[in-house]
């Protein structure tokens, strides 16, 4: 196969087009440095790509891999048909191999959980002739499995999936760790932190899924909105527990680092971008 060759062709469709690298990898929702090595030959699109790539750019996925146009005719129109048919079997059978591993290992999380969390309560009853540790390590065992199955079991977007599950599931979980340890400030101090890390957790979500092609510019802003997190959390730490002596020198520690990672970081875009 002539990467060299296929990259030429895709690019001369492209502009054909009038599209930018940019505008062809947000279409295939891909990196626009995936686009610009496929038409500087370093690599070829992926087999899962070639059909929407084919439609994107109004070829044949025969054209695609031969590197050229063709002369239309029903013979070619068949190959390509044919051509389009083994791929999407190739692509759903690459899917269930996924799926299966994916379910296997979900399979031994779930009875390494489990297992533990009988010990755990085993060992308990019989050092201690009571069940008191034991219930905090299997309420965590039950929270983390019900944080990772989305990630296992969702269809679409995982990581989101995964956010809803913490969501719904850290509140309680306080609550219970609460009553089991018999402290009240678990609930009441660990609610608020719990909201406070959650709405950045989403603002997370929604900044990398809005910048997917600007990672290090995300991670600056990212490192920015985690100043005004870092010091709400302390200052309400501080007005459930008491004051801190080291509070304003911590803040400004962590202050001063957040801005220096964020600024390496957009340094690094700026400097991806020029590339």
């Amino acid at each position: 196969m002539n990467y060299k060759k296929i990259g030429t062709f895709i690019c001369s469709l492209r502009k054909e087009k009038n599209l930018t690298q940019k505008e062809l990898a947000d279409k295939l929702n891909i990196t626009n440095k995936a686009i610009s090595k496929w038409e500087r030959g370093i690599s070829c699109p992926d087999i899962s790509l070639l059909i929407p790539l084919s439609d994107i750019l109004e070829v044949t996925t025969n054209e695609i891999l031969n590197g050229q146009r063709e002369k239309v005719s029903d013979i070619n129109k068949d190959v390509d048909k044919k051509v389009k048919k083994t791929l999407t079997y190739m692509v759903d059978i690459s899917s269930e191999k996924s799926k299966k591993y994916l379910n296997y290992i979900f399979l031994g999380v779930t009875f390494s959980l489990i297992i533990s969390m009988i010990i755990c309560l085993i060992c308990d009853y019989v050092l201690y002739d009571s069940f008191s540790w034991s219930l905090v390590v299997s309420a965590s065992c039950i929270l983390s499995w019900f944080i990772i199955l989305p990630f296992f079991k969702s269809k679409r977007d995982k990581a989101k999936s995964v956010i809803i599950s913490i969501t719904l599931s850290i509140i309680p979980y306080l609550f219970v760790l609460s009553i089991l340890l018999k402290n009240n400030l678990i609930f009441s101090l660990g609610s608020i932190i719990a909201v406070l890390s959650i709405i950045y957790i989403w603002i997370l979500y929604y900044l990398y899924t809005k910048m997917k092609h600007k990672k290090f510019k995300a991670t600056g802003m990212a490192f920015l909105l985690l100043i005004p997190l870092s010091l709400s959390i302390n200052h309400i730490a501080n007005y459930f527990i008491g004051p801190d002596p080291f509070e304003v020198f911590n803040a400004i520690i962590n202050t001063i680092s957040a801005i220096i990672v964020a600024l390496v970081c957009f340094s690094m875009s700026k400097k991806r971008n020029e590339d």
